[in-house]
């Protein structure tokens, strides 16, 4: 996996600029942009990153921005920013979906351990993800072999072992949001002929 980048978005050229190069001496790999729209037309699904970005910019503030890779479902942590904060704003912001809110000026190492966290919560829905994922196709797999007739009359797969291991799979994985899906799920397999 590629490293994170980290995409800093202000409308003043010296704050990108100042960020970019504090963040380059931490060891981040960085892209500046003008605004939220030059960003929005360059970002795509690819690559892991955190956005710091400014709330207050012509054309789509940051709040918005929040709301727009929600939208387009592209999972990129925010850790907005601004010199103008109060309580109403910092409230919206995390309402929307950021990760983090930071007045300005940004404190080096406020900023920086807000980004870690952003990014390890980030790698941490990433690998459930993946789990559930893994969870799933293990549960598929016991299913085309149930269906398959392999041994299931031989004392070889029980319709209870399929169950068993589905039910135990969609509940590590999240999958059922109510105690009676079990038991649907018990009854639909261990009714199969």
């Amino acid at each position: 996996m590629a490293a994170p980048t980290i995409f800093v978005i202000d409308d003043h050229e010296i704050v990108r600029h100042a960020l970019g190069e504090m963040l380059s001496v931490f060891g981040f790999t960085v892209e500046t942009y003008d605004s939220a729209d030059t960003f929005l037309q360059a970002i795509d699904q690819r690559g892991s990153g955190c956005v710091v970005a400014d709330v207050r910019m012509p054309g789509t503030d940051g709040i918005e921005l929040v709301r727009e890779l929600g939208r387009r479902k592209i999972a990129l942590p925010i850790v907005l920013i601004s010199g103008h904060a109060d309580v109403p704003m910092a409230v919206a912001a995390i309402k929307s979906g950021a990760e983090d809110f930071i007045e300005k000026p940004v404190d080096d190492t406020q900023l920086v351990a807000a980004i870690n966290r952003a990014l390890a919560r980030t790698f941490e829905q990433q690998d459930l993800r993946k789990s559930q994922e893994a969870f799933t196709a293990a549960g598929v797999v016991a299913l085309l072999a149930y269906h398959s007739g392999a041994d299931r009359h031989a004392g070889g797969i029980t319709p209870w072992d399929v169950a068993g291991v589905f039910a135990l799979i969609w509940v590590v994985a999240g999958m059922l949001s109510e105690p009676e899906h079990v038991v649907q799920l018990f009854d639909h397999i261990t009714m199969t002929p």
